[in-house]
């Protein structure tokens, strides 16, 4: 059942990791009770009891996202649980460099069937949810970016620009009905670990609520610095706000 207070409701993946963990506790200071998918409950226990201590309720779901059913359970039982869905972030993906003609047919299966099939099959399976609710707001994490190609990327490269793509198309399909999509990145120079970390949970926390100044340019992916509401016109291309894609619709400022 919808709690009393009819607190806004996000899905984070990839949920138990330094940037799932960053987003998460970010959102539940703006006021979001959290979804929290991982592997495994105990990897994110602690996660869950900080979220708690800040007064948000967190559900946790363990699951495998490379697995269809166990993507169709995390979505109902947040609905069931938590009778809504506001936000999704997919965030989870495969860490790591690998040589493509070195790698094993199934490791490059796993790799693009978490990094891209998962967060369309999520999106697929909250939209509705969303659209009759004429509210919503998806949010994919772009673990690499997609700009310049890097070596022993073949596969996450792939997955991250076919995800990106993905985001740009499904807006377009979905202007005016009141959900919106985002890809958000840090790339190399916002650093690594705990400052990466908080750059995408930032970036994460300005798209959801329309409230980026503007974007961030990474010399070394060759990017152009644009403005929201007039970069897509000019370049005709995504916003990258240390990674930063925006849709047409912001947010209320109070939700």
């Amino acid at each position: 059942m919808e709690s009393a207070d009819h607190r806004p409701v996000a899905i984070v993946t990839g949920a138990s990791r330094d940037t799932g963990r960053a987003i998460g506790m970010r959102l539940a200071r703006q006021g979001y009770d959290l979804s929290l998918a991982a592997r495994s409950e105990e990897a994110i226990g602690s996660l869950q009891q900080e979220l708690l201590d800040q007064g948000a309720s967190a559900l946790v779901t363990a699951v495998d996202l490379t697995l269809a059913e166990d993507r169709r359970h995390l979505v109902s039982r947040t609905l069931d649980r938590m009778g809504r869905v506001d936000v999704l972030v997919n965030n989870a993906s495969v860490a790591g460099l690998m040589r493509y003609s070195a790698t094993g047919w199934a490791e490059v299966v796993h790799q693009v069937d978490l990094d891209l099939m998962a967060p369309m099959h999520l999106t697929r399976l909250v939209t509705p949810h969303m659209i009759e609710r004429h509210s919503g707001d998806i949010v994919n994490v772009l673990a690499a970016g997609t700009g310049k190609p890097i070596g022993r990327s073949a596969p996450s490269a792939t997955a991250e620009a076919g995800l990106d793509y993905f985001t740009r198309t499904l807006r377009k399909e979905l202007k005016g009905s009141g959900v919106s999509t985002f890809s958000v990145t840090a790339h190399a120079s916002s650093g690594g670990g705990t400052a990466r970390s908080a750059v995408v949970a930032s970036q994460v926390s300005k798209a959801i609520h329309g409230t980026a100044i503007q974007t961030y340019v990474d010399r070394k992916t060759h990017e152009v610095k644009a403005f929201p509401g007039i970069g897509e016109k000019l370049l005709g291309a995504s916003f990258s706000s240390a990674g930063f894609n925006r849709s047409d619709r912001r947010r209320p400022a109070n939700v």
